[in-house]
């Protein structure tokens, strides 16, 4: 019995002297961050310091980085592989293999926790990136490319702010490649008519070649003065192309969206002639109630299409639907948003929508936006409405 005692004592020994001098914070209580391309990285083990060195989990970096990571429990050797390289670490030896060609590893890969963690310097490097320490912040920078072609990129999302806070739409052209299939004259426009505010919570380079890059932002853009604007955070991937050797935008989608403020969007109601109220609100009843009474001809007589073709497109949809779904469509609220002083004009307005299904009724909220003009003394929508919100209520 005392003899498993001492070498259970031994071995806890040995656990404490194997951490001695790793910490995750200062002194000051700081701890260490990572930062890769602008992300912030979270570790299932944290970043731990010995002597001059910071040590980082293996996994979690290199999978960031774009790596498969593989462990194998027998050998305790990890392995991560790119289409570009191949690396091999083992907890026992003192070389890392990098497409099967040795590197100095002593001293520079540790377990911790069960997790292997590798110094930040030599994972970066093996891994063909670049890794810089700021000891005032106590923060690792990581970059998989060039610092000079990581601040030309930034820079475009720099002079896209810029643009945004002087309302310069005609400076927003020079940021977009003269081929983007964005339409920069539509979102120049909206410059003319609402001051806005975006701030970038997030911006995360994902990517960088010699004539593409590939960058993902989290923002939160919100209304100053001017006209309608729906307050909103979003999530946007942009595509990035050199052309004449500047960084542009090329073109950008959205990968999420979401309203800051669904219901103050009627507070951005505008006073509109009192026979342009009635107007409206008779086309939108009359919407309704053919919705109900599903009245496909009556219904799509009340839209703009593009052509007959987009219309009995609609129509047949709007049938299929109406097989599917027992449902009732009620006009929750609604205002006149923009108006050009005779015959277009925005609206937003909110549809409570309960559904009969098999799995039983269920109530749910949309907010929309809709564009609408007066053809021969009629009130009619575009038929491209665009959903700015959705809840399920019950």
């Amino acid at each position: 019995m005392k003899k498993s005692l001492k070498k259970t004592a031994s071995v806890m020994l040995a656990a404490m002297l194997g951490l001695a001098g790793y910490s995750t914070v200062s002194a000051a209580g700081t701890p260490v961050k990572v930062v890769l391309d602008g992300e912030v990285l979270a570790f299932s083990v944290d970043p731990i310091e010995a002597g001059n060195h910071t040590y980082v989990e293996f996994r979690t970096l290199m999978a960031k980085l774009g790596y498969q990571v593989d462990y194998d429990i027998a050998t305790r050797t990890a392995k991560a592989t790119s289409p570009q390289r191949q690396i091999e670490i083992a907890l026992d030896q003192d070389t890392v293999l990098v497409d099967g060609n040795p590197v100095d590893g002593r001293d520079q890969i540790r377990l911790v926790n069960g997790r292997t963690m590798v110094e930040l310097q030599l994972a970066a490097t093996l891994a063909g990136a670049e890794a810089d320490w700021d000891g005032a912040t106590r923060t690792a920078t990581i970059r998989r490319w060039p610092a000079e072609e990581e601040k030309a990129v930034r820079d475009v999302f720099n002079k896209l702010l810029l643009v945004e806070a002087a309302g310069d739409g005609q400076g927003l052209f020079g940021l977009y490649t003269s081929d983007s299939p964005v339409d920069v004259e539509w979102l120049a426009s909206d410059y003319e008519k609402v001051r806005t505010k975006t701030t970038f919570e997030e911006l995360v380079i994902e990517s960088i070649s010699d004539t593409e890059a590939v960058v993902r932002v989290k923002e939160v853009a919100v209304k100053i003065s001017g006209g309608f604007f729906p307050d909103h955070q979003a999530e946007l991937r942009y595509l990035l192309h050199k052309e004449d050797g500047q960084w542009k935008i090329h073109d950008y989608e959205v990968l999420d969206e979401a309203l800051l403020d669904p219901d103050g969007l009627f507070d951005q109601a505008v006073e509109v002639p009192d026979e342009v109220e009635s107007g409206l609100a008779a086309m939108l009843q009359a919407q309704y109630q053919a919705a109900n009474e599903e009245n496909v001809e009556a219904y799509t007589e009340m839209f703009i299409y593009e052509s007959e073709e987009a219309k009995e497109a609609s129509k047949a949809r709007l049938r299929a639907l109406a097989e599917q779904w027992d449902a009732v469509f009620s006009l929750d609220r609604w205002a006149i948003v923009e108006f050009n002083g005779s015959d277009e004009a925005a609206i937003v307005f909110s549809e409570i929508r309960e559904v009969k299904t098999e799995d039983g009724p269920y109530k749910s909220k949309f907010i929309y936006l809709a564009y609408v003009k007066k053809i021969d003394g009629k009130w009619l929508m575009e038929s491209g409405i665009y959903e700015l919100y959705h809840e399920t209520i019950e």
